[in-house]
């Protein structure tokens, strides 16, 4: 028995299957390429009259459309529940469309209130551009009340049609969007009595031995350094007048004016330079050197100072500044205050070793 091979019959069926595959590949392409995909709009934008909670606001939802809006388009405008209240009490004359400078745009009606958005409906001369973007305003006679709570609310649309247009913005309620950075500095502040050079500290101040044939004088500086915004003030008490003991016996205090030599008085001035983040104020009739620094210094020109008083019990403000002061590394003779004491007996000024020790309090404004 002989088997005979169909080649005719082989052929006409390879030929089948070809055509099938390629008809079903072409349907598979039909489908693929025919297939409509959304445009999701990378513009929108949302904002708001009133940000406060619980507020009456206007809501304004701007974007810039990816594909042309034909007549009869959609636009669904949406925004989560428990975010927004009033949505369901809007009427279409609380709606307000505008897609300045595209000719085709006629008008837009709204409908299909909720409580989480609405729609809107185009009316359009022919296919809007894509150029000119929308504007949609919330809020005329009824508008949406903003939550009790800080809240950042996306606000949604979604247009109607095989190839939708669809985006999101946040509406921001109450500084949601917003974070705090907080800092403290820590205060601070100091005091130092350094010599008149400002080159070292010192606890003393020595008039020497005075007759009554000159003025003596010696000189210190204070160095207060602070950080304290609204500045610090500087007073001064003293145990006594320059004073001796056993028996007791205190000099003449000055009283304001220039002192003379061979007249009996001891006083001191202060001159308060400046500070680094302010200005500086001798205290009131207290002891501010009378013109220039120069009077504060050591020598013939002090003689033209005036010296007052410096041996009061109960505290005195003798400078103040307005502000910070950080003085240089030393010497520092301009953020430093500079204070001068100066004495001359008469002849009738016991004789004997006097002193007075000076104390200082310094107190910040912080």
């Amino acid at each position: 028995m002989h088997t005979y091979f169909d080649v005719r019959g082989f052929i006409r069926l390879l030929l089948l299957r070809i055509v099938s595959t390629v008809s079903v590949l072409s349907i598979i392409a039909v489908i693929m390429f025919s297939k409509a995909y959304a445009a999701g709009v990378s513009n929108m934008a949302v904002s708001l009259s009133v940000s406060t909670v619980s507020s009456l606001t206007v809501a304004t939802v701007t974007f810039n459309p990816n594909t042309a809006y034909v007549n009869g388009t959609t636009i669904t405008v949406s925004w989560p529940s428990s975010t927004f209240t009033g949505g369901a009490s809007l009427t279409n004359t609380d709606i307000t469309v505008t897609k300045p400078s595209d000719p085709n745009f006629t008008s837009a009606t709204s409908s299909g209130f909720s409580a989480t958005g609405f729609t809107i409906t185009l009316t359009t001369g022919g296919a809007l551009n894509t150029t000119n973007g929308f504007s949609i305003v919330i809020g005329g006679s009824n508008k949406l009340t903003t939550p009790a709570s800080a809240q950042n609310i996306a606000v949604s649309f979604i247009t109607s049609g095989a190839t939708p247009d669809y985006g999101s913005g946040l509406a921001y309620v109450a500084g949601a969007n917003q974070v705090t950075v907080s800092a403290t500095v820590t205060s601070s502040i100091s005091f130092v009595i350094r010599n008149a050079a400002e080159t070292s500290t010192v606890s003393t101040c020595a008039l020497g031995t005075l007759t009554t044939t000159a003025i003596n004088y010696c000189q210190y500086r204070l160095r207060v350094g602070t950080n304290a915004a609204n500045g610090f003030s500087v007073s001064y008490t003293a145990n006594n007048g320059l004073q001796r003991t056993s028996p007791t016996y205190t000099f003449t205090a000055a009283s304001g004016a220039v002192i003379s030599n061979g007249t009996e008085a001891y006083g001191a001035n202060l001159f308060p330079n400046s500070i680094t983040g302010g200005t500086t104020t001798a205290g009131t009739g207290a002891v501010g050197c009378s013109t220039i620094i120069a009077n504060c210094n050591a020598g013939a020109t002090t003689s033209s100072a005036n010296f007052f008083s410096y041996q009061s019990a109960s505290p005195v403000q003798v400078y103040t500044g307005s502000g910070t002061n950080n003085p240089t590394a030393s010497p520092d003779t301009t953020n430093t205050a500079l204070v001068t004491h100066a004495a001359t007996p008469n002849a009738a000024t016991a004789a004997g070793s006097y002193s007075s020790i000076v104390t200082y309090t310094v107190t910040g404004s912080f």
